[in-house]
């Protein structure tokens, strides 16, 4: 028997968008916000091609298909090194523009991203969900003022 063989002529690889969210509408009108932290709990990561963990501010709901973009803005995680993640851990992530991308009135999202273009190996960053307790469960911290 021969080897399977694909009919894609290239390399093959895929996109994972991972997306996340949380209600933020108690935080006051009159706040203004000076910070946020996200904390995710990292089960798995790879790190082929010497790639960084990059974010976006996602505000649309629901997602549809052009959501798992090729192209990220990367707002809010500008580069944060794969082979610094640590393993097996609660990992903070300081997020870049929280004044202008937290919402007071609804709710703000993150989609995250690995930088770079077409890969020569593996690189990914899994976190646990929201059903994975409360100690490993992803956060956003958010710091703000009111007058």
């Amino acid at each position: 028997m021969g080897a399977e063989r694909s009919a894609y002529p290239g390399p093959l690889y895929y996109i994972q968008n991972g997306m996340v969210r949380w209600n933020t509408s108690s935080i006051p009108d009159s706040a203004s916000i000076t910070g946020a932290t996200f904390t995710g709990f990292v089960t798995i990561k790879g790190d082929a091609d010497n790639r960084s963990l990059t974010a976006d501010w996602y505000t649309a709901w629901p997602i549809d298909t052009a959501d798992y973009s090729a192209t990220p803005q990367i707002s809010a995680i500008t580069g944060f090194d794969i082979t610094s993640i640590v393993l097996n851990a609660n990992n903070a992530f300081v997020l870049q523009n929280a004044a202008t991308n937290v919402s007071k009135t609804d709710y703000t999202g993150l989609r995250f991203h690995i930088s770079g273009g077409q890969p020569l190996g593996g690189n990914s960053v899994l976190m646990t969900t929201f059903d994975s307790g409360p100690s490993n469960r992803p956060t956003l911290s958010v710091s703000y003022t009111c007058p």
